[in-house]
């Protein structure tokens, strides 16, 4: 199908130019001329010499594909600070370009954002390679938000749907190249792959992917990858039976406390949102001002909560011992129960979620969120003693530990799916044969 030009949906910006001259020794550096800008605080976008639209794209990295800093550095230095990576990139590019496909560049710079690295125009970078380059192309930059930022395919989205013409990109006959592929120390003609996430993001897109070396020089890697620290796909292939035991249950009519305990992401406010009802239990949570009045009387407050005919729940992280006794030791003077439910996700899930609530506008973009669950999870003693130390004087079968308490929105939100739960409830005896109980609540998807 023949290529057509784009008109472009939004009002491009067009950047000035300088009028600087540049030395004969540095002609790879001179700016013949420009194509336009459009920018907001996640993307930008350049479209550069008219591309044209095409059922068939040829997507690339920037860094360690297309291009490389020179004298064998990892980061650039300056604007100019770069050189092609390979010999052969323009060639390769320019007959893709006459096969018809359309080339997008995919890159992130979260150093936009984050202004690290005041020595680089990303603008004038850019400019100035695809001059050298000299085909019609386009550059997606993602400035940070990860609902644009790779592996996720916000970029790829917004070029199927606002830079295309509407022509419906055919996924078979497109392909991704990219160095993020996760590859372990190799021949001396690898390095170490920093990550993963240019193969993910052809994964998440379902194209065909490459590596530099693969695609510019025919070298096919044959070592190790990188395990993938999480497959939120793998969620999905989760079988189980229905509630076992049948009497088991997470509500309770009794007086009680539920103390959750969880790492920041682990979906304890999900969980606290879809199993407890607030006309039968009074969610606190880390708020200021409900935690001051609880602090300056506990035993008067909890007691109040607990004479309106609500039952307690402590939607908090409570990470370490001597927070959690504070609850317990209410529990024990008011002579009620408090079960402590223990969400255990794995780090790299927790991540997972907490970018996925920024995705869809859950919670707003906050670019430390990794180094917080990070901290948060430094910070965790997990409360395998519950039962044993803290609230030993507790009947056991009253004290639960629950673990992988998390049922991903992303799930509930698939058409034509449902959550199936399993409670499991398992018998342990710690170091000196006392005994205690866990359960653990499991689910699969059903049609």
């Amino acid at each position: 199908m023949p290529k057509r030009k784009r008109s472009p949906t939004k009002q491009p910006v067009v950047e000035a130019k300088s009028n600087k001259i540049y030395s004969m020794f540095e002609k790879n550096k001179v700016k013949k001329t420009t194509g336009t800008w459009v920018c907001n605080d996640k993307v930008w976008v350049y479209s550069y010499l008219n591309v044209e639209a095409s059922t068939k794209i040829a997507g690339f990295d920037l860094d360690h594909t297309i291009i490389k800093p020179t004298k064998g550095s990892v980061y650039p230095k300056n604007d100019f600070d770069w050189e092609f990576y390979f010999d052969n990139i323009i060639t390769e590019l320019k007959a893709l370009n006459k096969d018809g496909f359309k080339i997008v560049i995919f890159t992130n710079q979260k150093g936009i954002s984050s202004k690290r690295n005041t020595n680089i125009n990303v603008k004038n970078r850019v400019e100035n390679i695809v001059e050298n380059i000299n085909i019609p192309l386009q550059v997606f930059i993602s400035t940070g938000h990860p609902k644009y930022r790779k592996p996720a395919r916000g970029m790829w989205d917004l070029l199927c749907s606002e830079y295309n013409e509407n022509i419906s990109i055919n996924i078979s006959d497109s392909f991704y190249v990219g160095d993020g592929a996760g590859r372990l120390e190799g021949p001396h003609q690898f390095r170490k792959d920093f990550t993963d996430s240019d193969k993910l993001f052809s994964l998440n897109i379902g194209i065909n992917f490459k590596t530099p070396e693969e695609f510019f020089k025919k070298i096919k890697y044959k070592g190790a990858y990188f395990d993938v620290l999480f497959n939120p796909k793998k969620l999905f292939e989760i079988k189980s039976s229905l509630l076992v035991p049948e009497n088991s249950i997470i509500t309770s009519n009794e007086k009680e406390i539920l103390l959750l305990v969880g790492i920041t992401g682990s979906g304890k406010s999900f969980f606290t949102t879809k199993y407890f009802d607030t006309n039968n239990y009074h969610i606190i949570t880390n708020s200021k001002k409900i935690r001051c009045n609880i602090f300056q009387n506990p035993m008067n407050v909890i007691e109040g909560f607990l004479n309106t005919g609500k039952n307690i729940v402590i939607d908090e992280e409570n990470l370490d011992k001597s927070t959690r006794k504070f609850w317990i030791d209410i529990a024990k003077k008011l002579k009620i129960n408090i079960r402590c439910f223990y969400f255990d996700l794995y780090i790299y899930h927790c991540c997972h979620n907490v970018a996925y609530k920024q995705i869809i506008g859950e919670c707003q973009y906050d670019p430390t969120s990794k180094s917080l669950i990070k901290r948060s999870h430094k910070m965790l003693e997990p409360p395998n003693d519950f039962v044993l130390s803290e609230a030993s004087d507790v009947p056991e079968n009253k004290v639960k530990e629950v673990a992988e308490l998390y049922l991903p929105s992303e799930i509930l939100n698939s058409p034509g799916k449902k959550i199936v739960e399993q409670v499991k409830l398992i018998k342990k005896k710690d170091c000196s044969g006392r005994v205690f109980f866990q359960y653990q609540l499991k689910y699969r998807i059903s049609n």
